[in-house]
């Protein structure tokens, strides 16, 4: 009895062994990609001076995303501060962490539906991504999580019929020429769908 139970339990490990093995072959699974709409921004330049830049990319009338500088004095600290913002409308949501940053994506890093790593989804929010520091010996400081940014992606999500469309802005930093440049933006054609960056 006991070299069959011996024999026994030898044939279960090999079995599951080769299980094992052939799953180890297997490629992926493919999630197709949901078609995108792809607006070229002819690289706008979004800078202290300019008017606000506004994208209404359904055509409602109503602000999806809004880029813009504001200046802000500091007479405490004596300092002047140029911060470049982004904001969302009623109609659309920017992906936000407690430190009220948005993610710098990388081409082909998944955008998610839900909140994640940090991120929360938020209606009508805005962002500071960089600001220009002037203090008033002259002494020029940049800071913010998007200032080394080079064609990086900022996610956002478009709500229409209470379904969200998954999209992103395509952006660089230029801080010698102190301006965010706006190169393209896609949005999914398809509800509620995850997307990849670029």
């Amino acid at each position: 009895m006991t070299n069959n139970l011996i024999k026994a339990v030898t044939l279960a490990a090999i079995v599951l062994v080769s299980c094992e093995k052939e799953n180890e072959h297997k490629p992926p699974v493919a999630i197709p990609v949901p078609e995108m709409e792809l607006i070229d921004l002819h690289d706008t330049a979004i800078r202290y001076g300019k008017p606000v830049t506004v994208i209404d990319l359904d055509g409602d009338n109503h602000s999806d995303l809004k880029f813009a500088v504001i200046l802000v004095g500091d007479p405490i600290l004596q300092q002047d501060k140029h911060q470049y913002t982004v904001s969302s409308g009623v109609n659309s949501k920017l992906a936000v962490n407690s430190s009220e940053q948005a993610p710098v994506m990388n081409k082909g890093t998944v955008i998610p539906l839900a909140d994640f790593n940090g991120y929360k989804w938020w209606l009508v929010s805005s962002v500071m991504m960089i600001q220009r520091i002037e203090n008033m010996n002259g002494a020029i400081i940049w800071e913010g999580h998007w200032k080394d940014a080079v064609k990086k992606y900022l996610p956002f999500q478009l709500i229409k019929n209470n379904q969200r469309y998954n999209g992103w802005v395509e952006l660089s930093v230029d801080v010698l020429q102190e301006k965010i440049v706006l190169h393209k933006i896609a949005v999914s054609k398809e509800a509620e769908r995850e997307i990849k960056a670029g």
